[in-house]
């Protein structure tokens, strides 16, 4: 069965138009009131659970607090605070817990329709989606889908790790974010017309390493959270143990002048979210002259992570669902590889970002990506393409690839595609289709010299796996059909370009560089 594909128009997506009956929900702790146009009722910046600040930084999240009254949930919620971004950055606080939902305005609790759960990337330093609108997802799928859009704790406030904040909180506390998030989609998504038994997790870039490690959570515990799994840009930046990042704690416990407390951590809890904002910077790896594009990350705490990714993956210890990834052309162009002039360039910039890997390891990655391994790329130097692939190939690409054969192993069906939309101003810049770039055509957005309506068929899938857990039952009208992969080299994926959809093959020569790679895990720390 096939939908036809209707763009939703902009007073839809803007949200500029609100009908005079606003929407109302009553969750218990709060009563919300959202808006309508469209057909599409929005609720945006509803708490899920209570300002993480002060007694309960670094905790696991905690129920919001109750309050009387008619809440508006009209606008976006504060945004929590990024890396870099200076002491007082505007729209962002440490109560940034808050959801988001777009739903059909004659949804009800009776409805159970199929739940899309948006996971944001910003490499673990930043939400860098938090505005994305639902809108027209939901009118694209004939108004048969809820969707919900999530902030959680990065920097500093989501994954800074130690001894002392696991004995008296938890690391990974963003991942704890997400978490509780999905368990308030469990509990309240039926009073917007969604399903709690039909929940899909999606997540872009650093967002889709979030949903991959979510897989993983306590040993690959299944706790009923989603039955299927969307991976945009897949990552998986080095996950250290905790002991390897102490030195990020103490760190900032010198620098926010706790050095003489007998309690650091109740220091630092004392401090103002502006104090430690300050701090909120990246710190060079003991031994090492810069640091690295991601500082604060994931991290192995034996507890919500109990292993990296790949150990977890490869001794099955994930829930098994079905899932789709997909990833771009030119995934390092603008992901932080270095714009290398040598081959030396390039082994630095990766023990800078991977301490563990030796210097035999790196002369190994130069064997695996010679300087002439791609074209060049306008504007950069000589071994610019090695180190961008290379690191594409790392951060981003091979993962899914990796761990597809994991899911077939466990009797799961797969998909993956390649998103190869060219534009000249990105050609000129020399960065062919870079990270990121797909986001547009996910959520509605229009793309140079490109056939509108085939970039816009990538939604369809979405929307498709969504409601029925295979990206062509649902799929735009006119939508190429989309093969399962197989998990091996010469198995077939889906290639959209500017003006067409097409099956290829996935190459022998990138399936053994991702081979690679997954040789290297161990040293990587992934």
């Amino acid at each position: 069965m096939r939908i036809s594909f209707k763009l939703a128009c902009t007073l839809l997506c803007s949200g500029a138009a609100v009908s005079a009956q606003s929407p109302t929900v009553n969750l218990g702790y709060a009563t919300y009131q959202g808006t309508t146009s469209g057909g599409i009722n929005r609720f945006l910046g509803m708490r899920y659970a209570a300002a993480p600040s002060g007694s309960l930084r670094w905790k696991a999240p905690t129920a919001p607090p109750t309050v009387s009254g008619v809440q508006q949930a009209t606008q976006f919620g504060n945004v929590c605070m990024a890396t870099n971004a200076g002491p007082s950055p505007s729209g962002q606080s440490e109560d940034c817990l808050f959801v988001n939902v777009w739903a059909p305005s004659g949804a009800g609790p009776n409805s159970k329709l199929p739940v899309w759960v948006f996971i944001q990337g910003g490499g673990f330093e930043s939400l860098a989606s938090a505005g994305t609108d639902g809108s027209g997802a939901v009118a694209n799928s004939g108004n048969n889908i809820v969707l919900v859009t999530l902030n959680y704790r990065v920097g500093i406030f989501g994954f800074l790790a130690s001894s002392q904040i696991q004995a008296n909180g938890v690391a990974n506390a963003g991942l704890y974010d997400q978490q509780a998030a999905l368990q308030w989609v469990q509990q309240h998504i039926a009073q917007f017309g969604g399903d709690p038994a039909h929940v899909i997790i999606h997540g872009q870039s650093a967002g889709a390493e979030a949903a991959s490690l979510q897989l993983l959570s306590f040993g690959g515990k299944n706790q009923g959270l989603f039955v299927g799994a969307m991976f945009e840009s897949l990552p998986e930046i080095t996950q250290p143990k905790v002991s390897e990042i102490q030195f990020q704690y103490d760190a900032l416990v010198s620098n926010a002048g706790c050095s003489s407390s007998s309690d650091s951590l109740s220091c630092l809890r004392g401090l103002s979210t502006t104090a430690l904002q300050r701090f909120n910077v990246p710190i060079v790896y003991p031994g090492r002259p810069n640091a690295p594009n991601y500082p604060y990350v994931p991290c192995v705490d034996g507890v919500f992570l109990q292993t990296g990714a790949y150990e977890a993956f490869q001794a099955g210890k994930f829930v098994k669902v079905p899932m789709f990834f997909g990833s771009v052309t030119d995934e390092g162009t603008t992901l932080g590889a270095p714009n290398a002039a040598s081959s030396s360039d390039i082994q630095t910039f990766f023990q800078n970002n991977y301490p563990r890997l030796s210097s035999q390891n790196t002369s190994a990655i130069i064997q695996q990506y010679p300087q002439n391994i791609e074209p060049p790329f306008n504007n950069h130097a000589a071994w610019f393409p090695a180190a961008e692939l290379a690191y594409g190939d790392v951060l981003v690409t091979c993962h899914g690839l990796n761990f597809g054969k994991y899911f077939i192993q466990a009797g799961q069906p797969i998909w993956t595609y390649r998103f190869n939309v060219l534009t000249q101003s990105n050609i000129a810049s020399g960065v062919g289709v870079p990270h990121g770039f797909d986001l547009g055509a996910v959520f509605g957005g229009g793309y140079d010299n490109s056939d509108q309506t085939n970039v816009a068929r990538l939604q369809g899938y979405y929307i498709s796996f969504v409601r029925s857990l295979n990206p062509n039952t649902f799929a735009f009208s006119g939508s190429t059909s989309w093969p399962q992969w197989n998990g091996q080299a010469g198995g077939q994926r889906l290639v959209v370009n500017n003006n067409n959809t097409v099956v290829e093959s996935v190459p022998q020569a990138q399936m053994s560089r991702c081979a690679f790679w997954e040789s290297l895990a161990a040293q990587l720390e992934i």
